[in-house]
């Protein structure tokens, strides 16, 4: 396997394509994933013959998370999900949903999803996370 830099998440997506062209299973955690991060794996599993896709997503309130994130980013990340739903229709297999959305029904405030909805938000860099990770 080569050893790449730069983006974490380009760097995954290397990792993950050479193990499914190395005919791996492969579980993809990622706790962000809005519907252009999800096109994109649904892609590289696209271009190699005979791969399942299968997505999970594990619906949690913010406010009752234990985490090291502070509050703000495990509530930007719930809305994100709540704004970008993934469905079917995107291409997996099958999606499997636990647990309940927590802003169903509710007004989520402007400066909340200022960014959660919009497919164009930055991709984290490296350099954004806690060294503690």
């Amino acid at each position: 396997m080569s050893i790449i830099s730069g983006n974490v998440f380009e760097n995954a997506y290397h990792k993950l394509e050479e193990a499914l062209k190395d005919a791996k299973d492969v579980v993809f955690v990622a706790g962000n994933l809005d519907r252009r991060s999800r096109k994109k794996l649904l892609s590289i599993a696209d271009s190699i013959p005979g791969v399942q896709k299968h997505l999970e997503v594990i619906y949690a309130d913010p406010e009752k998370v234990s985490s090291p994130e502070p509050l703000k980013v495990l509530r930007d990340k719930a809305v994100k999900l709540h704004l970008n739903q993934p469905d079917m229709s995107e291409g997996w297999d099958s999606v499997k949903i636990s647990g309940q959305d927590p802003y169903i029904g509710k007004d989520i405030a402007e400066e909340t999803v200022s960014d959660a909805g919009n497919d164009k938000v930055k991709e984290p860099q490296e350099e954004d996370w806690d060294d503690n990770r």
